[in-house]
């Protein structure tokens, strides 16, 4: 697989999906938007980050990666139930 990027995204660069607008922290590990009370914690801002920077870098081998692992995750299915 390709390596990894890792987006270090400052308080002040998260910005609500709905609004454009920037989030500001909430309670400890919270960012929330002041206008639409849109909020996402820490750890899944961090996710959302990576995967913003990943699909920048190169749009095309990211689509290739998800579907390699859509398709890895499908073949485990059936050892799920």
């Amino acid at each position: 697989m390709a390596t990894h990027l890792r987006a270090q995204v400052p308080a002040a660069a998260v910005d609500c999906p709905h609004c454009r607008l920037p989030a500001v922290p909430g309670a400890p590990g919270w960012y929330r938007c002041g206008s639409c009370r849109w909020e996402i914690d820490e750890a899944s801002q961090q996710v959302y980050a990576d995967l913003v920077a990943h699909l920048d870098a190169g749009p095309d081998t990211f689509f290739a990666e998800v579907q390699v692992r859509t398709a890895h995750l499908r073949a485990l299915e059936p050892a799920w139930t």
